[in-house]
């Protein structure tokens, strides 16, 4: 009996996803990219809804975020070899890492965000963040040769920050855990403010100019808590409000104020129309406030107290910055 051999051919479907090099100035409108790059100047429309998925190769060129646009990058984070602006109402979201990579790079928020879920890096380029913009990272920022500005109204949110060179401050630093100033200088200017739980400097007089530190867990000078070998400033204009255990620290020029409040802002007074604290779980409450605002209104800061004298701040929540009555909704966990 004769023997059939018989041959089974597979046939595959290969997907090859679509890339887009864009060499010359483009303007994106709303979409989904795939592995998007470009070495020009790559403009995402006013009013768009733009997705980069895959690989982002940002080789150069610049980044415009228009008037109230947003781009995601989904992938892979983002590295910076070229300009970034943002304008007003614009945002950036970068899920992953974020490095401002290149000396002639550099990223500017005007009255704009910037969210990265993930670390954000200041390479070599200067970073910028203007009146009512918000760097917002869930991460680590750290500025490795200085050049990090933030203006009056701006605002940087991390989980720890680390510092290195010169960074100016005028407007308010958040750091839910650590902040560490290797070296160089944190010069504050005009009412610039530091929050932070814990502040750990490696060098001597790391903070100047005129500011104001809230340090709610520890201090540490010199590597080891309480260790007098470096002192925070020289500065008389800086205010620091410590809240932590008692150690032998050597603050400097620096003076203790009694209050976590900034004495260099105006508190000014509001009438709310309406304010309630709803209780959740977990020692949380839903807060809802109404109140007429100015332009001149900049943030609400919500304190709690155990004995209805000395209060603490426990949130500052930016004001939405325009005329008429205003809406908010706010979650605080009080931690009693």
């Amino acid at each position: 009996m004769k023997k059939v051999s018989i041959t089974l051919l597979s046939l595959f479907l290969l997907s090859v996803a679509v890339a887009a090099w864009y060499s010359s100035n483009t303007t994106l409108t709303s979409g989904i990219y795939p592995n998007t790059g470009w070495n020009q100047t790559l403009t995402i429309a006013a009013n768009s809804t733009v997705r980069f998925t895959g690989n982002t190769n940002f080789a150069g060129g610049n980044l415009v975020i228009e008037e109230n646009a947003t781009l995601t990058i989904q992938s892979n984070g983002l590295s910076a070899n070229g300009n970034i602006t943002l304008r007003p109402g614009a945002r950036l979201i970068v899920n992953g890492n974020l490095v401002i990579n290149h000396g002639g790079a550099s990223l500017r928020i005007n009255q704009a965000t910037v969210t990265v879920n993930g670390n954000f890096t200041q390479s070599t380029g200067p970073v910028e963040v203007g009146n009512d913009g918000l760097l917002d990272v869930s991460g680590t920022v750290t500025s490795n040769s200085g050049g990090i500005t933030v203006l009056d109204g701006g605002r940087i949110n991390a989980n720890n920050f680390v510092f290195n060179g010169t960074n100016t401050i005028a407007g308010l630093l958040v750091a839910n855990q650590n902040t560490r100033i290797n070296n160089g200088n944190l010069a504050f200017t005009g009412c610039g403010e530091l929050r932070t739980s814990n502040l750990d400097i490696r060098s001597p007089n790391t903070v100047s100019g005129n500011g104001f530190l809230v340090v709610s867990q520890s201090f540490a000078n010199g590597r080891n808590a309480g260790w007098t070998g470096h002192q925070l400033t020289t500065s008389n204009a800086v205010g620091v409000y410590y809240t932590g255990p008692a150690i032998n620290a050597n603050w400097g020029g620096a003076y203790m104020n009694p209050t976590a409040n900034n004495p260099c802002l105006d508190l000014l007074p509001v009438s709310f129309e309406k304010f309630q604290a709803r209780p959740q779980t977990n020692n949380q409450f839903l807060l809802e406030w109404t109140a007429p605002e100015t332009e001149e209104t900049e943030s609400y800061e919500i304190q709690v107290s155990e004995d209805n004298i000395n209060f603490r701040t426990i949130e500052i929540v930016p004001a939405k910055g325009e005329k008429g009555d205003k809406r908010y909704q706010q979650k605080v966990h009080v931690g009693f």
